[in-house]
């Protein structure tokens, strides 16, 4: 399962959250009350804690360690693009080692500027004895709507079954978001994004998809997990296109330019 909020440091087009267009943080006591609220529901293998980026919030550390208290049997995993986390708060990384975390850094791109934050991160992850994998999502960074002439973004408008065939994430994604579970992340940032005005009526084929609420019977929740094709897959390919080097250069290098003048108080070390 996954818990998700959309802030981030980059700027990377065809992100399945829209953050390049969309920002903000939940409280930490909107997530806990998300947490409470179903932790005597489902016990996930693992949760994975996800953003945007995860160590732009403020009460990361806490966070943590309250997602392993209300999933004691679950394994917490992270992912992040890692470009904060050699600066981080001491407090990040114990709470990362008191629930034996493992972090999945995502490697936007192959740059010198960009790799010496990274690479940092690595290393400190390294001495704290902390687990890592990383992904080298430049090489593999897919499309995941189209952006027309006028910049409005559009979906894919493919048959649900073949593009729930083509998914490679179907059956590990489930996410947590506005206290309910949604299929996949994308379908729960389409629906919020749809929501709040953000996405035009060309993503209404959202509209008919209904996410596990909190008042959910125990065979709804099964039959909803289980659930292979439905309508709201048609928002995403049939087939993948694949993102340029050069298209995701832009993106990925958004935090070089900036790296200078950002500030967070997650970063701020005292």
């Amino acid at each position: 399962m996954r818990s998700t909020w959309p802030t981030v440091n980059l700027s990377c087009e065809y992100c399945t959250h829209f953050c390049r267009y969309t920002r903000g943080l939940e409280t930490q006591d909107n997530i806990i009350h998300w947490y409470k609220t179903w932790n005597n529901r489902i016990r996930p293998g693992r949760i994975l804690l996800i953003g945007g980026e995860p160590l732009l919030h403020p009460q990361l550390a806490s966070i943590i360690r309250d997602t392993q208290r209300c999933w004691p049997d679950s394994n917490v995993h992270m992912t992040t693009n890692g470009l904060l986390l050699h600066k981080g708060k001491e407090s990040v990384i114990e709470a990362l080692r008191e629930v034996d975390a493992h972090v999945f850094l995502s490697q936007h791109y192959d740059d010198p500027e960009y790799n010496k934050p990274f690479y940092a991160a690595i290393d400190r992850l390294i001495r704290h004895g902390i687990g890592y994998t990383i992904y080298t999502s430049y090489r593999d960074w897919r499309k995941t709507y189209h952006v027309h002439s006028d910049q409005r973004l559009h979906p894919y408008q493919s048959d649900a079954s073949q593009a729930w065939n083509n998914c490679r994430t179907k059956t590990i994604c489930p996410t947590l978001i506005d206290n309910r579970i949604f299929k996949c992340q994308h379908i729960a940032h389409v629906f919020r994004n749809r929501k709040n005005g953000f996405l035009g009526p060309e993503w209404d084929i959202v509209n008919n998809y209904h996410p596990l609420s909190p008042d959910a019977t125990a065979d709804e929740i099964e039959r909803h997990l289980q659930a292979e094709a439905v309508e709201a897959c048609r928002i995403c390919p049939e087939r993948y296109e694949y993102v340029s080097l050069i298209e995701k250069r832009e993106g990925a290098l958004r935090f070089s330019r900036t790296m200078g003048d950002h500030k967070n108080p997650v970063w701020q070390n005292t």
